[in-house]
């Protein structure tokens, strides 16, 4: 009997304090835009571009469909360079979607961008960014003896 009371108190709690915002919370947010007073939120544009820590590669967006990026099924073109500038090809790239206030990523928790044929270009499709709120997605490269990651930060309206 005990079980039954805690599934059913989990369940109701579950719903009252769930991903979402109460009732009072979301008629804020319509009114002043999710994303408005996001501080953690990179301000997406083309061309945005990022070093990783070590200084070993730099991720640039050269396109993003929807853009800025939004709610749903999302498209990326990302330009991957080494530390001396060149275009980097045949490298091993990883991206991870992840919500860090709601505590879970996407399905799948990794996506492997594919080699454009434009030199250095790796395009991500089918990304699915399928709940509203900040959005992390650290990109891994892999080439040879170089590795390292960094880290994009978007706020999703939808």
């Amino acid at each position: 009997m005990h079980s039954v009371r805690r599934v059913c108190l989990s369940t109701l709690l579950l719903a009252a304090f769930g991903c979402g915002d109460s009732q009072e919370g979301a008629d804020v947010t319509r009114a002043e835009g999710l994303c408005a007073q996001e501080q953690r939120a990179d301000t997406f544009v083309a061309g945005l571009s990022r070093a990783s820590p070590s200084g070993a590669f730099e991720v640039t967006f050269v396109e993003a469909m929807p853009a800025p990026p939004d709610r749903g099924l999302n498209r990326w073109v990302l330009e991957v360079k080494d530390r001396t500038g060149a275009l980097v090809d045949g490298a091993e790239v990883r991206l991870r979607p992840w919500m860090p206030d709601h505590g879970h990523g996407s399905n799948p928790p990794h996506l492997f961008p594919t080699a454009t044929g434009v030199a250095g270009q790796y395009q991500i499709t089918d990304m699915d960014l399928f709940m509203s709120g900040l959005w992390q997605f650290t990109v891994r490269v892999e080439r040879g003896a170089d590795s390292d990651e960094l880290v994009f930060s978007f706020c999703i309206e939808g």
